[in-house]
């Protein structure tokens, strides 16, 4: 039996129409299955596979977890006009023995980071991408300077061009809803709205300086076989993941808002996130620990947002991808 997931069938893979459209109201066609796909799935290299995303793009059969970041830079100093969206898409594949090796991993280098005695970033494993439909390979040096600007949320393009990229890059959730993040380009405040559910794109779009992010790890037996173990692992539940009969994913995303000041911006992201439900969108915006996982959950090597997560259908993921690529891609 085919595992749920996507259809190779290019002729069924590319997103439903969103012109004036909405994915709540549009149809989402089911996915037909594919012979090939278990025998492609398995010649996969185990790794993240980096991609530029299309609006026709859609998520192949074999990967496994998936981050989206869709970052809208800020123009100049005097111009804070957006200078285009800037798209990456990560897929891991991974076997099962592969998925085990790097939760361990993970987990060890979480409880360095804790402990501040980590001496640098954990690595990400990037493997050479194969072609997909609608989805473009990048090399991962490209990948790399797009994580980057997770750093660069909300900072006007002027006040980067002496920055250093040698030095390290701090995150600090805030008592409140604002989230600090302290890189090369200076400090960027950010304020995090999650989101669920499926609405209007059109009230995703990021302001100049924002993001959207989605992270999503399927369920997996593998992590649930070592549950007891207690590894904050992909697919794993965790305190805080809601879910329902019938889910294949664990889904967290959010819409943020960032600048290089703090003062203000949890109100503007309260008056957003109200705003973003009038479009049929469960949007609440986050704080604390919450609001940390969600902001920095589009670089693999940071730890998944399980207090944000909800337990999803395949349908679910594909329909907030759908509109985080409309939301985030248009012009």
């Amino acid at each position: 039996m085919s595992a749920p997931g996507w259809s190779t069938d290019p002729q069924s893979r590319g997103w439903p129409e969103l012109v004036g459209a909405s994915p709540a109201t549009g149809e989402f066609s089911r996915w037909a299955s594919s012979s090939s796909q278990p025998r492609r799935a398995r010649r996969m290299r185990s790794g993240w596979h980096a991609y530029r995303p299309s609006l026709a793009a859609a998520l192949p059969r074999w990967a496994m977890e998936v981050t989206l970041t869709i970052e809208q830079p800020v123009g100049g100093p005097s111009d804070h006009r957006s200078a285009g969206p800037n798209a990456l898409l990560l897929l891991r594949s991974r076997s099962s023995v592969a998925a085990m090796m790097l939760a361990i991993t993970d987990a060890s280098a979480e409880v360095e980071r804790l402990a501040g005695v980590g001496r640098r970033e954990p690595r990400l494993h990037l493997v050479r991408s194969v072609p997909e439909p609608g989805l473009e390979p990048i090399a991962p040096l490209a990948a790399h300077r797009h994580l980057r600007l997770a750093s660069h949320r909300g900072l006007a393009a002027g006040s980067r061009r002496r920055s250093s990229a040698g030095l390290a890059t701090t995150w600090e959730a805030g008592a409140g809803a604002v989230v600090t993040c302290h890189g090369p380009a200076g400090s960027s405040a950010q304020a995090v709205i999650s989101l669920h559910g499926r609405g209007d794109p059109r009230s995703l779009r990021p302001s100049a300086g924002g993001a959207l992010v989605v992270r999503a790890w399927r369920l997996e037996r593998t992590a649930r076989r070592h549950a007891g173990l207690n590894l904050p692992v992909p697919g794993h539940p965790q305190p805080g993941t809601a879910g329902h009969p019938g889910a294949t994913w664990a889904l967290a995303s959010g819409l943020i808002l960032a600048s290089s000041e703090a003062n203000g911006l949890g109100r503007a992201g309260g008056r957003l996130a109200a705003a973003i439900r009038t479009g049929r969108w469960d949007a609440t915006v986050l704080t604390g620990t919450a609001a940390l996982e969600v902001a920095r959950a589009g670089d693999p090597r940071q730890p998944a947002p399980h207090t944000a997560a909800r337990w999803v259908t395949d349908d679910e993921v594909a329909s907030t991808l759908v509109a985080c690529l409309a939301a985030g891609m248009s012009t």
